[in-house]
């Protein structure tokens, strides 16, 4: 075990907010994007769902390459080609859209194997955990912050181009403090990831990501068309309403100290009634109470995500496999939600896609309730 030294969590801290920015930073201005390109609403919300798909597929291989090559060169390879991804034109939708896909593709190495990295490497494990997933949650929170900001102010194009290049930097930075990762495994492979599923807590993690990360992305993948059409905001007042999510990151902090005192189970399933709370909130055509909800359905999802991705990742025997997992539904869940709720909007406007997150956020309230049921 490492000890923990200040300056290496401000850098795995800083690695964990590039890898998610470069995931969300669509999420505020889809319809910036839709008018820079020319495309449709529902075209321009696959800004996102390219980039959350090949995420998802880019994680079958991660915990195999970490577990093969060591979680630290995974990571650093990662961050220096997204840095490179900077150098793409955009200058068209269908170019913009690859490069979307590759940062997706690129953007894995870091969150999953990142979890299983602090997990075994650090003293305290469960305090690194932490700040790393804070990381990971308030970089959520800055890029649909600094995505509206960044694209009323630079633009798209430059927005896009910024992020990546800052991202190859912090991970030159990592390359040149992070402990190494010794514990590897040539015989490794990627049919490896399937033995993991036989784990419970495995299983019961991958089905909750995908479950409550379907439910938030349904409603952030149009929350930003709600802000411009039904209250006239722009790209730089919706950033600004975007950074209420900063209750996620309180949550992350809060939320796992209150687990292992009441239960897993618990803390979960009183998440999930709080997310159909704000869901409902969001119902409301106030102004006070769409803030309120996001708020809440920050606080609710973030909390869930910290709590179980930790537990998780301690039990599992194989963890870069086990994150893997779970980041894959967690993302295939934010495909999903995104995904319906784009055909769903155009055709049946906010009260659809608010029902579609509540569909889901119920049905993780009862495969928790289950799962606490077994667990007795």
């Amino acid at each position: 075990m490492v000890p923990v030294q200040p300056y290496i969590v401000v850098v795995l801290f800083l690695l964990a907010i590039c890898a998610v920015v470069n995931i969300y930073y669509t999420q505020p201005i889809v319809a910036s994007i839709a008018s820079l390109f020319n495309v449709s609403a529902r075209e321009a919300s696959a800004a996102y769902t390219v980039a959350s798909m090949s995420y998802s597929v880019s994680l079958v291989f991660c915990g195999w390459l970490a577990t093969r090559f060591g979680a630290k060169r995974v990571m650093i390879s990662s961050g220096i080609a997204l840095g490179v991804v900077a150098l793409i034109p955009v200058d068209t939708y269908a170019s913009f859209l690859f490069a979307r896909m590759l940062q997706g593709l690129l953007a894995a190495g870091i969150p999953a194997i990142g979890m299983a990295y602090v997990n075994r490497i650090y003293e305290c494990p469960q305090r690194v955990h932490a700040i790393f997933v804070a990381g990971l949650l308030f970089g959520a929170t800055l890029a649909r912050v600094f995505g509206g900001i960044g694209a009323y102010y630079l633009g798209v194009r430059e927005l896009h181009v910024s992020l990546l290049l800052v991202t190859g930097l912090v991970a030159m930075a990592a390359a040149a403090v992070f402990p190494e990762d010794r514990q590897t495994d040539q015989s490794n492979s990627p049919l490896d990831l399937l033995r993991e599923t036989t784990s419970r807590s495995t299983r019961y993690g991958a089905v909750t990501a995908f479950m409550f990360f379907a439910a938030f992305a349904a409603i952030y993948n149009t929350l930003g068309f709600v802000l411009a059409s039904a209250y006239g905001l722009d790209d730089f007042e919706i950033g600004l309403v975007f950074a209420i999510g900063v209750t996620g990151v309180v949550a992350s902090q809060i939320m796992p100290g209150i687990a292992q005192r009441r239960g897993v189970y618990v803390v979960v399933s009183v998440m999930y009634l709080l997310a159909a709370a704000a869901a409902m909130a969001l119902a409301v055509e106030s102004f006070i109470s769409v803030l309120l909800g996001i708020a809440c359905l920050n606080f609710a999802i973030f909390g869930i995500h910290t709590t179980v991705s930790q537990q998780t990742a301690s039990r599992a025997k194989r963890k870069e496999h086990a994150m893997s997992i779970y980041m894959i539904c967690y993302f295939l869940g934010g495909t999903a939600g995104a995904g319906i709720a784009g055909l769903l909007y155009p055709l049946y406007d906010w009260y659809a896609v608010l029902a579609l997150s509540v569909l889901f956020v119920g049905m993780g309230f009862l495969i928790n309730i289950r799962q606490a049921v077994q667990a007795e």
